[in-house]
């Protein structure tokens, strides 16, 4: 609730939360122990959200002092971030209730009542936090076209792929190419992190944030891969084939880095540097389905890419070549 709260008042959208406790914060007040989470940094957030605009009515709680029916007459979209709930004790509930909880709708977050929303906890129980406030975001951005066109339009899955799940050989791979990519200098504790009872330090802070391996892809705003895979409706599981292993990543350039596991061969690369006239430039190697990208010669990449590694970047579809 108090995510969605936050997106909304973004959008200029007046937000008024009702909260059956006296403070407000959910589980994360009166869930989560305060050792693993000051109540200092929580209310600090929470402030954020006050000084954004949102009205707060404490010790409000639905069924109780305030209705569904009564806060529909007074407000012009609702929504329900209740918590964990029991089907059966909410059956005086005019919405719809499923197995689990709240019955939405998946992609919009609306239930059967216009203009009502829910998510989080009151539609699938034992959601983490950080999901929850990801709902939260949701279904703002659905409350922000209802409140503006009256309906709320349904968008294109976006396509996404996860990092499978490597090996042990390639798991040490992946990691050494990161920490030396990123000069990230921690050791095996990378696997094992302790949470400490006491607020870190603004130092700590910043050796932690340094630990991040930075798995995501660097041009998740821009890949034209995933932009076609969308169009055209792709799905990486319907033809499953051996196993692709983990290619090394090339780093043995001053400006770019090479990952030569998101290469698909278009061949840009290629021709740019054949019309700059590089000295060694970007080849095909290998036949067939072993077929990649490299510098002839077994140079380094520096050695290929001497004048052209800003063009390449701009170039690649997938981000295979992308700048440090």
């Amino acid at each position: 609730g108090l995510s969605a709260a936050y997106y909304l008042l973004q959008e200029g959208h007046a937000c008024t939360i009702f909260d059956k406790n006296a403070e407000p914060g959910g589980m994360l007040r009166y869930g989560v122990p305060e050792a693993e989470l000051p109540r200092s940094v929580l209310d600090a957030e929470i402030d954020l959200i006050r000084n954004l605009g949102a009205v707060f009515e404490m010790n409000t709680a639905l069924g109780a002092q305030i209705t569904l029916d009564a806060l529909q007459e007074q407000h012009d979209a609702i929504i329900l971030a209740i918590g964990e709930i029991n089907p059966d004790g909410m059956l005086t509930l005019p919405v719809a209730i499923a197995k689990n909880g709240i019955q939405i709708d998946r992609e919009t977050f609306e239930t059967n009542l216009p203009g009502v929303f829910a998510g989080g906890g009151a539609v699938h129980p034992g959601k983490m936090a950080v999901r929850s406030a990801a709902h939260g975001k949701s279904m703002a951005l659905s409350v922000d076209q209802f409140l503006r066109y009256g309906v709320v339009s349904k968008g294109s899955d976006q396509f996404n792929l996860r990092l499978r799940k490597m090996d042990q050989q390639e798991l040490n791979q992946y990691i050494d190419d990161q920490k030396k990519l990123h000069n990230i200098s921690a050791g095996p504790e990378l696997f094992t992190p302790q949470l400490d009872k006491k607020a870190p330090s603004p130092e700590a802070v910043h050796l932690e944030a340094g630990r991040c391996l930075h798995c995501g892809c660097l041009k998740t705003d821009s890949c034209k891969l995933r932009r076609y895979a969308e169009i055209y409706k792709a799905n990486a599981q319907n033809y499953k084939g051996s196993k692709r292993q983990y290619v090394k990543t090339r780093t043995d350039h001053p400006l770019v880095i090479f990952e030569e596991g998101k290469c698909i061969q278009c061949g840009l690369c290629i021709r740019i540097t054949e019309k700059a006239g590089e000295t060694y430039g970007l080849t095909f190697l290998g036949r067939g389905f072993d077929i990649e990208v490299g510098v002839p010669l077994n140079e380094s990449l520096g050695r290929g890419l001497e004048k052209t590694a800003a063009a390449c970047v701009a170039a690649c579809p997938t981000g295979a070549i992308s700048l440090k």
